[in-house]
């Protein structure tokens, strides 16, 4: 609802007044981590919450009893897993999304300006890592390091190298 109503329209004005060099990249950076650093939080909050964790063990518990279940009550059991499976689903695509727009933005405040740096660059490199594994993301991550300039990620090379 924020992002919809706030976040997404201020971006798009500033992604509009950029390619007309018309804004300071310092405001449009600062909007962008703004939205970057609510979008993380958001999607830690998804993350973390009981409701994901619920959700996911009555999905995998309703799959178990389909695998056993023979008989009338093979219509309940497929009802409930579809709800459960909706439900589920519906939370982890959330979850995504938030995950995806934080990666957008922190890159995209990397590319507008110096002024958070320090922050979006770390913060843009631990969201990587710590979803390494998840098969949907390399195309955003790998759209999100092409625009950030290289010397904001030296650090990265760096810490590398000291664990040699």
């Amino acid at each position: 609802m924020i992002a919809e109503k706030f976040f997404r329209p201020a971006t798009e004005a500033i992604e509009i007044l950029l390619k007309d060099n018309a804004s300071h990249p310092e405001t449009a950076a600062t909007i962008f981590h703004q939205y970057a650093s609510f979008s993380e939080r958001r999607y830690r909050e998804i993350q973390n919450s009981s409701e994901v964790k619920r959700s996911k063990i009555y999905f995998e518990r309703i799959q178990t009893q389909l695998k056993e279940s023979r008989g009338s009550n093979d219509v309940k059991v497929k009802a409930q897993h579809k709800q459960d499976e909706a439900a589920y689903n519906q939370l982890k695509a959330e979850n995504e999304s938030c995950l995806g727009v934080a990666i957008k933005m922190y890159a995209r405040c990397l590319e507008t300006s110096d002024v958070y740096n320090d922050e979006a660059s770390v913060r843009l490199s631990s969201l990587w890592m710590s979803n390494f594994n998840e098969t949907w993301l390399p195309p955003t991550i790998s759209d999100a390091f092409e625009r950030v300039p290289s010397r904001k990620l030296v650090f990265l090379a760096v810490g590398c190298n000291s664990f040699h």
